[in-house]
């Protein structure tokens, strides 16, 4: 999620389907692994089905995920005073002996990430960039910019939320390689909860655009679906289409959302899926907040435009 706060949200909402402005019906859990891709797409071009854990830890190409946000060069979603560092479980602070913090793992084909806490012995060697005590978690990150990138195509991802809490965020989003944002496509979002977001729990999903108005300002649209309390927590399959004129958005083999492409250029964009701790978006965790964050990957799969 970018640094664009609420104020510019609220100009912006948009409820798909919701001719009264209400919020759509729940939408039912994904049953079967098997792709939602609209007619034409064939084969992927590029998939990780998760039966094997493939981090590249030094950003050398040696593996499909670099294990922190390699494209924005930043240990943290610093512009969001995000407290949740992108590093691997075992990560050292300068100085410091390394932690032991399992943050990915790789089980009968799926992949799960965590966010844990840092123990508190430890927490005054993770000093972050923000202007805040420091960092209060690790996050398990996969960031794909060193796998593939591509303009145009769909992206497709099976997943499932365990445990978001109060003052975490996940989120799956698609970020032009070389770094510059905006623009960013955020194929799905869930906020655990933040008191002072009204849209904000696990069972309101979020489908974004960033994008630069005609004046050079961040500017983002947002649509979200309540899918319901039971639903929250299944298997979904999240889906985005992006042509020369729309970015097309899928729940569950449903349109839920879609924007004018015209808004976020052509630069080729890659995968990369973050969670977030006491940021600016999900708001502060508090002693209330369930921990370890958790969520599910059963797959990652891309696929050019059929034109391409």
């Amino acid at each position: 999620m970018a640094a664009v706060f609420v104020t510019t949200f609220l100009a912006s909402v948009f409820f798909p389907g919701a001719g009264d402005g209400g919020l759509p019906g729940a939408v039912p859990a994904a049953t079967a692994a098997v792709s939602a891709a609209p007619p034409g797409y064939g084969r992927p071009v590029w998939a990780d089905e998760f039966n094997s854990l493939s981090l590249d830890m030094n950003g050398t190409g040696t593996g499909r995920w670099v294990p922190r946000m390699r494209a924005w060069g930043t240990p943290v979603a610093v512009a969001h005073h995000d407290k949740c560092l992108k590093e691997p479980g075992g990560y050292a602070p300068p100085g410091g002996t390394p932690l032991d913090l399992t943050l990915h793992r790789v089980n009968n084909g799926v992949m799960t990430l965590y966010g844990r806490r840092i123990p508190d012995r430890r927490r005054a060697a993770f000093f972050g960039p923000n202007p805040d005590p420091g960092y209060e978690a690790m996050c398990g990150t996969l960031d794909g910019s060193l796998s593939h990138s591509q303009t145009y195509g769909y992206w497709e991802v099976r997943l499932r939320q365990v445990n978001v809490s109060l003052g975490q965020h996940i989120a799956i989003w698609l970020t032009p390689t070389d770094g510059a944002w905006p623009p960013e496509l955020d194929l799905f979002e869930t906020i655990g909860a933040n008191p002072a977001v009204p849209y904000s729990s696990a069972d309101k999903f979020h489908f974004v655009g960033h994008y630069l108005d005609g004046n050079g300002v961040p500017q983002f649209d947002l649509g979200y679906l309540n899918v319901g309390t039971a639903a929250a927590n299944t298997w979904h399959t999240v889906g985005l289409e992006w042509t020369a004129q729309t970015v097309t958005w899928f729940l569950d083999g449903k349109v839920v959302f879609q924007m004018d492409a015209a808004r976020f250029g052509t630069a080729p964009m890659s995968v990369m899926v973050t969670a977030e701790t006491s940021s600016d978006w999900p708001g502060q965790t508090t002693s209330a907040t369930q921990w370890p964050l958790e969520y599910q990957l059963d797959y990652v799969r891309i696929y050019k435009a059929p034109s391409a």
